[in-house]
């Protein structure tokens, strides 16, 4: 998705959503929102070396990663 803009990536996502939300109903969106944040939380933590905590918000930890600390 790289080459597409930021319009085009909401749009695309926003009918990913509904298409799900209409064959699936809440329940997928639910599992679908828990896995990207399970594979967000797992590179945060190879990316500070097991450091990452889940109260770190994302500004944290970019600024963890930047800097070593925050």
């Amino acid at each position: 998705m790289s080459g597409i803009s930021r319009g085009e990536k909401i749009n695309r996502m926003t009918s990913h959503a509904e298409e799900t939300l209409r064959q699936f109903g809440t329940r997928r969106i639910a599992e679908e929102f828990l896995t990207m944040y399970e594979n967000y939380r797992e590179l945060a933590i190879m990316a500070t070396n097991g450091q990452f905590e889940d109260i770190w918000s994302h500004e944290e930890l970019m600024k963890f990663l930047k800097h070593g600390e925050f």
